[in-house]
C-alpha cells in the first residue's frame, strides 16, 4: 500500500477472538479520520493477496447493513448508482451533471442585487434569471503605490529645490 503512517497515528492494534492456532483478524484504530480515508481509498492495492481491509460497524449496524444487500442490489440493476453508506443506501448523481464545462461554469453564481427603486421598474415578464450576472472579480496587481496615501506619492513637492544646470551656465 505504501502509505507513511506514523506511530502517533495509530491509537490502538488487537487481534479479535482466542489463540486457535488460526489466522484472526485484527482491529486497527486510527487517531486522523483523513488517514483512514487514505487507507480505505488505497485498500484495492490488496487485491490477489490473502489480506482485506474494511470499516468496523456496531453490530446493529452490520445487521442492518446485510438487510440493505438485497435493496441495494436492486437499485443498482435498475440502472442508479447507489453506495451503502453507514446504515442507508445513498443515491449519488449521475455523471453527466458531475461534469463542468466552460459554458455550465457560472451557472451557481448569484445574480446582482437590485435596489427597491429597480426593482419596481422591474417589469412582471422579466424573471429572476434573466438578470445580468455578477462580474467575476479581477485580481489587482498589488504595487507600492496602492499602498501610499496621496500626500506621498507627490515626491516632488518635498524634494529639495533642484537648480538646472543651464540656468547657472547662463549666468
Amino acid at each position: 500500500m505504501e502509505i507513511p503512517c506514523q506511530k502517533w497515528e495509530i491509537e490502538h492494534a488487537n487481534r479479535i477472538g482466542k489463540n486457535t492456532g488460526k489466522i484472526r483478524p485484527v482491529v486497527v484504530t486510527i487517531t486522523t479520520t483523513s488517514r483512514k480515508i487514505e487507507i480505505l481509498k488505497k485498500k484495492k492495492s490488496l487485491d490477489g493477496t490473502n489480506i482485506y481491509l474494511k470499516e468496523d460497524f456496531p453490530p446493529n449496524v452490520l445487521q442492518k447493513r446485510k438487510e440493505l444487500q438485497e435493496d441495494l442490489k436492486r437499485e443498482r440493476e435498475s440502472g442508479k448508482r447507489v453506495i451503502l453508506r453507514y446504515d442507508r443506501i445513498v443515491t449519488l448523481k449521475t455523471r453527466e451533471s458531475e461534469i463542468r464545462t466552460p459554458t455550465k461554469r457560472n451557472i451557481n453564481k448569484r445574480l446582482m442585487s437590485i435596489s427597491p427603486e429597480e426593482a419596481v421598474k422591474e417589469t412582471g415578464t422579466e424573471s429572476n434569471n434573466e438578470r445580468t450576472k455578477q462580474v467575476t472579480k479581477r485580481n489587482k496587481s498589488q504595487t507600492i503605490t496602492s499602498f501610499l496615501r496621496p500626500s506621498q506619492l507627490n515626491l516632488n513637492e518635498r524634494a529639495a529645490p533642484t537648480v538646472n544646470v543651464n540656468d547657472t551656465l547662463k549666468n
